[in-house]
């Protein structure tokens, strides 16, 4: 029975995965971490290491997919938010991290510094759209509107993806005006902050991504069945919200 559309009280068996692959990304998201200590190059083996294991996670759930099989919305519900409890406990170390190395600086940012304020505003306004895009998606989808939820979806993805191309040119200039990795504490709270928001945003385009092919492909989700594109679309939200405090804290050194 598909999820979603278990009478109220139907007790059912939930399907038993047995799979090794969820290890195996977790394993692939502590290589990216590791890589973002290690520096620049670790962290492309990193993603390559979580991108080939998410892929295999995919592909092997492909099955359910074929065969309807659902979960119900409370796991996947609790599932999303207790993932996404486990991300704000990362970003929170992050950020205490940048603020203890601020208190210690007597100047901060390092003199000779200047991030483009303006410019990636303006990339904060889109992603920021891509979140409001991706709320109509998901509201056109329960109201049983097809049409309607593929393009905001694919405008989601457009806009996300634009967000990550400007923080791909923002990293570009950056270093190429001295700013590394190394060049201080602000630099590299800087890049692992950034980074690490940016790693997220490409996830969630990737999950995007999984969800425009579950749904120009095969035709998958409906109004009453739509349990994956709501955790995607609370994930995304979460991306956004924190790139919020990233931009107020950093680029507008608001607190």
């Amino acid at each position: 029975m598909a999820s979603g559309d278990h009478p109220k009280g139907l007790e059912y068996e939930l399907p038993h995965h047995g799979s090794i692959w969820p290890l195996l990304v977790a394993l692939g998201i502590t290589a990216v971490l590791v890589g973002l200590i290690l520096g620049t190059p670790w962290v492309f083996v990193g993603a390559g290491i979580f991108a080939l294991t998410g892929l295999g996670w995919l592909h092997e759930d492909r099955r359910w997919w074929n065969e309807m099989v659902g979960t119900g919305h409370a796991p996947a519900r609790w599932g999303i938010l207790l993932f996404i409890g486990s991300e704000i406990m990362i970003f929170g170390a992050l950020f205490a991290a940048y603020f203890n190395y601020r208190a210690q600086a007597p100047v901060w940012p390092p003199a000779g510094v200047e991030l483009p304020v303006v410019i990636t505003g303006i990339f904060t306004i889109i992603l920021l759209l891509s979140g409001a895009t991706m709320h109509w998606a998901h509201a056109a989808l329960r109201a049983g509107n097809k049409r309607m939820f593929k393009g905001h979806l694919l405008l989601t993805i457009l806009l996300g993806s634009i967000f990550i191309g400007g923080q791909i040119y923002e990293y570009i200039s950056l270093i190429g005006a001295g700013l590394t990795l190394t060049h201080s504490h602000f630099a590299a709270t800087f890049y692992m902050l950034t980074g690490t928001h940016g790693i997220h945003v490409i996830g969630g385009l990737i999950a995007l991504i999984v969800v425009a092919y579950r749904t120009f492909v095969h035709d998958q989700f409906t109004a009453h069945r739509h349990v994956f594109v709501e955790g995607v679309a609370i994930y995304w939200h979460f991306v956004d919200l924190v790139w919020v405090f990233v931009y107020a804290i950093i680029y507008l050194q608001w607190f």
